[in-house]
């Protein structure tokens, strides 16, 4: 047997793991996001360049849609000579003008980022361009209202178109320009970010190699003594204490965890060892007690006299003597020859209908009986000569003293999972004061002497097989005599 180990704290600070996992991984997760950090500052700003110069390149595409749309629908008004087109070429034309001064800020505020002044100051031109060609087209437009046709009309036109042309040009001169400046920013941020990328990786499976190595020696330090607690718990199960010894860890959380292991394996083989000398001094007591209530209520008649007895009556042809004498033996049988100390219900009821055939003979019409037992619980074990003490105290204390009209019931019935057995007689009854003092030496330690020995004998049978049972006596339902009411385990 195990020494016990001394006594740990009952509120115990776990922190060494719990520090170590925080310090180190605080560490490693600071340091990822510092690089993570630097490395996405860099991806914005590239990419914030990118999407600048992607969107002035757009807006100037646009910038040319919307002027092709514009002058195509001037030269269908003076090629066709249709005047509806002029309602959406104004429209198309303060659409486009309306875009131009939106981008304007736009492209002067990336220029300032970026310090690419040239590209605004190109963009300017273009817009001069434009709106030089917004006046013209609305002088062509007002000749045309005017009714003015041929030459003069047509040289206004070519002039646009030649405007137009030239705004082209500058367009496709600033989307040249960009484009340059768009490969000068990936030619310098491509080694940067392929550096930085190159080290994030870096950094990453220095971290990880780390941390693998780290979690091995923590779950190795932590694991080996919890498999040594393993397998002395499989050698605490199959009883061995022996294999049992204090538990040796570095980590204090594993320390406490062996030594208030071992604590509880103490405890628990003193308690083993207490609960095995209780049950062996319980079971000698019991059984003890058994024999000892078995020899006081267990009456003994001379069986073979009875049988003598018997043979007379039928040479005399007296039935009723030869039937009293059957009743007789039956119940003597049932005493002297039965030794187990448990018997099923239906055993126990048919000796009780003995008892009562018996008492019939003595007291003829004074005495009526009616026995009742549910066969769901006719198998349920109870002590011997459970039922008979008590029929018998029914008739001697509730009927005997009784001019006539006796009446013993004797039911058995399942009840809420219980087997509940009643019986209940007419006869002179017993007060509430006396059923508490019968219940009381029921369930009191002091040896019961005189008219109640009997009924406390047969109770402290019952409870020594079912420490759950339940014996009442109350008054009887229908306001007369006395009833008993007992309450059995089915599994007993």
């Amino acid at each position: 047997m195990h020494e016990t180990s001394p006594k740990i704290s009952s509120q115990p600070r776990f922190t060494t793991i719990r520090r170590q996992l925080l310090w180190s991984y605080g560490v490693l997760v600071i340091l990822i996001l510092a690089m993570v950090g630097a490395f996405s500052a860099m991806f914005s700003d590239y990419y914030t360049k990118v999407d600048e110069l992607l969107s002035m390149n757009a807006a100037t595409a646009t910038i040319t849609i919307k002027l092709k749309e514009t002058h195509q629908l001037l030269e269908n008004t003076i090629n066709y000579d249709d005047p509806s087109f002029i309602r959406s070429f104004h429209e198309k034309r303060n659409d486009m003008t309306a875009y131009i001064r939106d981008y304007d800020a736009q492209v002067h505020q990336a220029a300032e980022r970026h310090g690419d002044f040239d590209t605004y100051y190109h963009f300017q031109e273009i817009q001069k361009l434009l709106l030089e060609y917004v006046l013209e087209s609305d002088t062509l437009l007002e000749l045309y209202g005017q009714g003015v046709r041929g030459f003069i009309l047509f040289d206004k036109l070519i002039s646009l178109r030649g405007l137009n042309y030239r705004i082209y040009e500058l367009q496709l001169t600033l989307l040249g320009r960009q484009n340059n400046y768009l490969r000068r920013v990936y030619a310098e941020y491509t080694p940067v970010i392929r550096r930085r990328f190159l080290g994030l990786i870096v950094i990453i499976f220095l971290v990880l190699v780390f941390s693998v190595i780290w979690t091995l020696k923590q779950a190795a330090a932590i694991s080996g003594p919890l498999h040594r607690l393993v397998l002395m718990n499989m050698a605490l199960a199959e009883g061995n204490f022996e294999a049992v010894e204090p538990l040796n860890a570095r980590n204090e959380e594993v320390r406490q965890l062996g030594e208030a292991f071992t604590i509880m394996v103490g405890k628990l083989s003193e308690s083993i060892e207490t609960e095995k000398q209780a049950l062996i001094m319980e079971s000698s007591l019991r059984q003890a007690k058994l024999e000892t209530l078995q020899a006081q209520i267990n009456p003994h008649f001379l069986f073979n006299a009875l049988n003598t007895v018997r043979s007379l009556s039928q040479l005399e042809n007296a039935e009723q003597t030869e039937s009293i004498i059957d009743a007789l033996s039956a119940f003597l049988r049932y005493n002297l020859e039965n030794q187990k100390t448990q018997m099923n219900l239906e055993e126990e009821f048919t000796t009780a209908e003995h008892y009562l055939t018996i008492q019939k003979m003595r007291f003829g019409k004074r005495l009526e009986y009616s026995v009742i037992l549910a066969p769901e619980i006719s198998l349920v074990k109870v002590p011997s000569l459970l039922i008979q003490p008590l029929v018998e105290n029914a008739i001697i204390h509730g009927i005997e003293p009784l001019k006539d009209g006796g009446v013993i019931h004797l039911t058995g019935y399942l009840e809420d999972g219980h087997a509940i057995i009643k019986i209940s007689d007419n006869g002179i009854g017993m007060g509430k004061l006396m059923m508490t003092e019968l219940d009381k030496e029921l369930r009191s330690d002091v040896e019961v002497v005189g008219a109640h020995v009997g009924i406390r004998n047969t109770w402290n049978r019952l409870v020594l097989t079912d420490p759950d049972a339940r014996m009442n006596f109350l008054p009887n339902e229908n306001g007369q005599g006395t009833m008993v009411r007992i309450l059995l385990s089915v599994g007993v």
